[in-house]
């Protein structure tokens, strides 16, 4: 007999999942405003590729530590701490003037991003019986999986 799972629970994987979904897209989206950035911040190719390499980097090596802060502080504190430099990272890549500011906005914004991947699901995973976990893991993979899938598509435009 499967066991039921109570709304808030999905409820917190939607959210989780959507976080997640957020940090992955950030990977490859600013690819699309690569000619207007370049136009309005005067920016080399270099600069450019430092745009996207500067927070795929920085995902990637904070990942662990995150993941073990995750565990030692509070796995939805360290959620929500995320989230907020996150948006703060998202909010100085957005006004940056210059791209040097820009390359440093995307490192905060990625370091917000390190503390959000590991907390997403480890936060979401105890509101679920352990006969649906397996479920919830690939729902939450599946979804950002896929939906960064969908965004990492050429546009027409490019």
């Amino acid at each position: 007999m499967v066991e039921p799972v109570e709304r808030r629970s999905w409820l917190a994987l939607g959210a989780a999942t959507a976080a997640a979904f957020m940090v992955v897209v950030d990977v490859s989206i600013v690819n699309v405003a690569f000619p207007s950035i370049q136009r309005s911040l005067d920016a080399s190719n270099a600069a450019l590729s430092w745009i996207v390499s500067g927070y795929s980097i920085t995902v990637g090596s904070f990942l662990l530590l995150s993941g073990r802060l995750a565990d030692r502080q509070g796995r939805r504190k360290m959620f929500n701490l995320g989230l907020v430099i996150f948006a703060i990272g998202s909010l100085l890549s957005g006004v940056a003037p210059r791209v040097e500011i820009l390359i440093a906005a995307r490192v905060v914004q990625a370091m917000g991003g390190s503390l959000i991947m590991p907390s997403s699901l480890a936060m979401v995973l105890p509101e679920f019986p352990v006969s649906r976990r397996s479920a919830a893991i690939g729902m939450w993979g599946g979804r950002w999986a896929r939906w960064g899938r969908r965004s990492a598509r050429p546009s027409a435009r490019c």
